[in-house]
């Protein structure tokens, strides 16, 4: 049995979240690069340069394969790119 004390890969969670807003909707906070990954799943827009590498270092993140810091900067990036960043703290 899995001790609960364990974190998972899905448990990865940055230090500040990222905030976005899809147009005049209300901002959510992103923790992580699991909610990372469910944001890119729902993105407005599935082209650019920073949303295939976001997508490629968040999944590399939550397999403790790159740098939680990493993931959120490409995240950080891509959501600048869609016009989508409401702020980062």
């Amino acid at each position: 049995m899995r001790s609960s004390s364990v974190p998972t890969f899905n448990d990865r969670t940055w230090a500040l979240p990222v905030v976005i807003r899809y147009g005049y909707g209300k901002p959510e906070e992103v923790h992580g690069p699991r909610e990372a990954m469910e944001c890119l799943d729902a993105w407005p827009c599935e082209e650019g340069e920073y949303f295939v590498i976001a997508r490629r270092t968040c999944i590399a993140a939550m397999r403790r394969r790159s740098a939680l810091d990493e993931a959120r900067e490409t995240f950080v990036s891509a959501a600048i790119e869609a016009d989508i960043l409401a702020h980062t703290h």
